[in-house]
């Protein structure tokens, strides 16, 4: 059996994409189109030489609108400078070292003032 849609040469180094077709073919053999993204391929649509569309699979999609709200690597990245340079801070530093040398009595004493504290701040509010 033959291929629905032909593979064409040219891939356009896009990742994923299984086939690349012209605009003319992808509009004169539209079912075809529609059968090979259902059965789950990926294909680039192109004019004059340029991919213009990707064509994928309803889950792909779904898969990529939910991805949507998920943070870029950019904004967390900048998030971790945020608080990496909060934790420079002196007074951060201080609070760090205390904690560190702390016998394990002490540790426990702050731990129970802090539980105490959060269980009035809940029944407060």
């Amino acid at each position: 059996m033959a291929d629905p849609v032909p593979p064409h040469a040219t891939r356009f180094d896009l990742p994923g994409v299984a086939r690349t077709i012209p605009a003319t073919e992808a509009q004169n053999a539209f079912g075809q189109l529609l059968d090979a993204v259902t059965s789950g391929q990926v294909v680039a649509v192109t004019r004059h030489n340029a991919v213009r569309a990707i064509v994928v699979p309803v889950e792909r999609y779904r898969q990529l609108v939910a991805l949507e709200g998920v943070e870029s690597l950019d904004t967390l990245d900048a998030q971790f400078e945020t608080l990496y340079a909060r934790m420079q801070e002196e007074s951060v530093r201080l609070a760090t070292a205390a904690a560190l040398a702390a016998s394990p009595e002490a540790m426990g004493r702050a731990a129970v003032a802090a539980a105490r504290d959060r269980q009035r701040r809940s029944s407060a509010a």
